[in-house]
């Protein structure tokens, strides 16, 4: 059912999508792709095992590197704060106060 949203998708909205063709590619390769599992199901187990895998360490990934942008985001918003508050000439009030 994705694969035909893909795809269909993709044609209506040529006129918008700049890579459309591209995306219909891509939707018209996962359906062949997905045929070519279902006639294998141990090829499927193992392709599922390993997708939730490499999904999890990707995501893990993730939120390390968006642990340490948040980490810095209050003196980033304070450094932020204090130059435009010189930009109108009042200082602005910092963060939690």
């Amino acid at each position: 059912m994705a694969r035909k949203a893909v795809t269909v998708g993709s044609i209506s909205g040529r006129k918008y999508l700049p890579y459309w063709g591209l995306v219909l590619a891509a939707g018209i390769f996962e359906a062949v792709v997905a045929l070519y599992l279902l006639s294998r199901p141990d090829i499927t187990l193992i392709a599922a095992v390993l997708a939730i895998g490499f999904a999890s360490m990707f995501y893990g990934f993730m939120e390390i590197v968006a642990a340490f942008e948040v980490k810095n985001l209050p003196s980033r918003f304070d450094d932020l704060s204090q130059k435009a508050g010189a930009a109108v000439g009042r200082p602005l009030d910092p963060v939690g106060s």
